[in-house]
């Protein structure tokens, strides 16, 4: 996933995977401490803020609104240290981090437009560097 935060510093982000990467950020800041989300939203994505990372899906109309709002440069890393974090703390949460203990079914599609499936690809290379069986 650290496609998301790369294609984002260059501007290249398509707009189908901006509210996903939102979604990364907001989970961000709730579990690192000094996360600052202001680093990586403009003023006018944080007026959406809290309806884009709400759970509840009560005003689903509104944050689907909400979601096709966010510009190109609503959400990007406002300094080089910024994109840099977001790119190191992606990468130290990818999978795998050791060999695997089992073997692994992995199903993904060639059309998705959330995940793009060329990092889906180099992710597969991963585990079977470690060994894995896929």
């Amino acid at each position: 996933m650290t496609g998301f935060a790369t294609e984002d510093a260059a501007g290249t982000l398509p707009a189908t995977q901006r509210p996903l990467l939102q979604w990364v950020v907001a989970s961000l800041a709730r579990t690192r401490k000094g996360f600052d989300v202001d680093d990586y939203r403009s003023p006018a994505l944080a007026k959406d803020w809290k309806l884009l990372s709400d759970c509840n899906s009560v005003d689903a109309a509104a944050r689907t609104s909400a979601m096709l709002r966010i510009g190109p440069f609503d959400l990007r890393p406002k300094t080089p240290q910024a994109a840099t974090e977001l790119i190191d703390l992606m990468r130290s949460m990818a999978l795998p981090q050791h060999p695997a203990s089992a073997p692994m079914l992995l199903l993904y599609g060639t059309a998705d437009q959330y995940v793009t499936p060329a990092w889906t690809t180099s992710a597969i290379a991963r585990p079977r560097a470690l060994g894995a069986d896929i």
